[in-house]
């Protein structure tokens, strides 16, 4: 492959860099182990992206993992716009995206000329067998300035490449166990790894309750750049997920009074009055209180909230609101919430657990809580529902969160009683009365 050498520093996607974006870049060039925290939605894929242009000259190829293909393709379509919007004239196989692009193909299929397979069939161009594409592949990675995977297919990666730096994002989803392979991917002890995201939110998933992710590993020996200005939710989303942050974050000014009034087709029109309070464009936040009569079974399964998100879905298709994603902490809730709302044909909606969605995004976010008992310890009474969870949960929405709930249980959670406080002194509390 030619040579490409440019100057990022002339590149247009620099001209909406925040100081402490400019602050993490800065740091990547003259140090070796970066950590860098990033709160939801402060532009840690624009972070990434810039950094993988700061690096190539002197350190391909830049290996970038993540630990799902979702979050891969999503970086790689930002890698992507910003070589565009910079007139970047990259060569073929200077990016190459690998390993299952089963969903890339479908999310964006304007990216796939960056998949291995891809450029493989262009490199032999009907020529050679198995053998021949095999050394094909190898021949493209081999030569590529920046690989783009999931932390665990990088495994095969190293008898192939030998990266000059590792990125790694939502490195707090990333098992300590993962070291060693990535680390053996580095060419030699001049090698760089950046480690980006956000020990506050979800840690690896395993059955082993202490394990430890390699961030926050990495943070107990490493100082960490903080990216504080988010760039997702309006202001009263920021306040209920602050606290946790020790008000640290503040909204950018593009986002900081964005509602539902911009993304509504329709009015008010047909919608009981119960409704219409909850779905007031001006109320950001809302807590909708089950009042105790919407208890958890023991699959914790909470029919009653169930029926309420119906109502509350029913209200944002009449106004011609989608985009919506609806959240729980449990597996069973999600089964169910799936089941009723595909019987009501609700169009533009993801329901998912909250593990499921974290780093992901939607303009309105409901909330199932699905706790609802009379245990007196907060541990007992809220379990699998913590803090980390819970911010999770409260950062997805970007116009409007809506938590529906048992206030009595909830309440027993301090995290969950301050952010309960928060929506009832901006006026979003509500308790639930069937609108039959």
């Amino acid at each position: 492959m030619a040579t490409v050498n440019f100057d990022i520093n002339s590149l247009t996607f620099n001209q909406s860099e925040n100081h402490e974006q400019r602050a993490a870049r800065d740091r990547i060039k003259l140090e070796s182990t970066i950590p860098i925290t990033g709160p939801p939605g402060t532009g840690k894929s624009t972070v990434i992206s810039s950094c993988c242009f700061d690096l190539v000259n002197e350190y391909s190829p830049v290996l970038v993992l993540t630990p799902t293909n979702s979050m891969v393709n999503s970086i790689l379509s930002r890698i992507d716009s910003l070589a565009r919007c910079s007139n970047l004239q990259l060569p073929r196989g200077f990016i190459i995206r690998y390993g299952n692009v089963t969903e890339l193909n479908y999310a964006y299929p304007h990216l796939n000329s960056y998949t291995l397979d891809s450029l493989v069939l262009q490199h032999q161009a009907n020529n050679g067998g198995g053998i021949s594409r095999i050394r094909a592949g190898i021949d493209l990675m081999q030569n590529a300035r920046i690989i783009l995977c999931t932390d665990y297919i990088a495994k095969d990666l190293k008898n192939i490449i030998q990266a000059g730096a590792v990125l790694i994002d939502e490195a707090g989803l990333v098992s300590l166990d993962k070291m060693g392979t990535i680390f053996s991917s580095l060419r030699d002890n001049n090698g760089k790894v950046i480690v980006i995201g956000d020990d506050k939110q979800l840690p690896p998933p395993s059955r082993d309750y202490v394990a430890t992710s390699l961030f926050r590993s990495i943070l107990n020996h490493f100082n960490s750049t903080l990216l504080r200005k988010e760039y997702r939710f309006n202001r009263d989303i920021l306040d209920l997920i602050n606290p946790y942050y020790d008000n640290k974050l503040v909204a950018d000014h593009s986002v900081q009074d964005i509602s539902t009034a911009e993304i509504a087709k329709k009015d008010y029109g047909g919608i009981n009055d119960n409704l219409r309070k909850i779905l007031q464009h001006d109320r950001k936040i809302v807590f909708v209180d089950t009042n105790d009569g919407r208890r958890e079974d023991k699959h914790f399964v909470n029919s009653g909230e169930v029926s309420i998100i119906k109502d509350i879905m029913k209200g944002c298709q009449s106004m011609g609101i989608d985009n919506i994603m609806v959240i729980t902490p449990y597996k069973q809730q999600e089964r169910m919430l799936q089941l009723q709302l595909q019987q009501q044909k609700v169009q533009g909606i993801r329901i998912g657990t909250i593990d499921k969605f974290q780093g992901q995004e939607a303009e309105v976010a409901i909330i199932s809580m699905v706790r609802s008992n009379t245990c007196q310890d907060y541990h007992e009474a809220t379990g699998f529902l913590n803090n980390s969870r819970a911010c999770v949960a409260f950062s997805r929405g970007k116009r409007k969160t809506i938590i529906v709930g048992d206030q009595t249980t909830l309440t027993k959670n301090k995290f969950l009683a301050s952010s309960i406080d928060t929506i009832t002194r901006k006026d979003g509390f509500f308790i639930w009365r069937n609108s039959n």
